[in-house]
């Protein structure tokens, strides 16, 4: 991937915003991504809940399309825009897999 900061060593939050925008042009979907305080083993973490959304209806009434939870202590990611890269994946093999099961039922 072309890192539009320059930097091969970290993500920046360009990347992450033109990724998340493509993933939700390809899948038509919307992505909603939420941060939270927790506590892992006794000791502070961050929770990030990342939900696809059907952009087809109006929101109020919109189905939930794919859905994932991490909880990362610092210690298990370098920064946050990695953390969303890993929820935008997860999101992503969800998708393939529903597309895959509709496809395999026909």
């Amino acid at each position: 991937m072309a890192l539009n900061n320059g930097s091969s060593q970290t993500l920046g939050l360009l990347d992450v915003v033109s990724s998340w925008e493509a993933f939700e042009t390809i899948n038509q979907c919307v992505v909603i991504m939420r941060l939270e305080p927790t506590r892992s083993n006794g000791r502070w973490a961050v929770r990030m809940t990342g939900m696809a959304w059907d952009n087809g209806s109006d929101v109020p009434g919109a189905a939930c399309l794919a859905s994932e939870s991490l909880i990362c202590s610092p210690m298990e990611w370098k920064s946050l825009d990695t953390v969303a890269f890993r929820l935008l994946y997860a999101l992503d093999g969800q998708l393939a897999s529903a597309e895959f099961d509709k496809v395999n039922h026909k």
